[in-house]
């Protein structure tokens, strides 16, 4: 026998326009943990100037400069992600990540 309950949510606002990944994503990446994390990240890859490295998954790409001052002017970063906007939205900076 199958149950079924039906809730009735209370005091909730109306439903409003899907969040701003990318504003998100870049604006928790900011915060002191996140520089912390993202910092400690890249560390323990133990990256070398002139070595290629890959960021699949990158979003608006808050990683990437961080790996390019890693990898340096002879190495190479290339962000991919699935959706569109996060490319477009990339936040590497230009001729530093592919």
């Amino acid at each position: 026998m199958a149950l079924c309950f039906r809730v009735r949510m209370v005091g909730l606002p109306a439903a409003t326009a899907a969040p701003d990944q990318i504003a998100y994503l870049d604006a928790a990446a900011s915060t002191p943990v996140g520089l912390d994390y993202k910092q400690r990240f890249v560390a323990s890859l133990e990256l070398l100037p002139g070595q290629t490295v890959a960021d699949i998954g990158c979003g608006p790409g808050t990683d990437l400069g961080r790996l390019a001052d890693a990898v340096g002017k002879d190495g190479w970063v290339i962000g991919v992600d699935r959706e569109p906007p996060h490319a477009r939205g990339s936040t590497a900076p230009p001729g530093r990540a592919v």
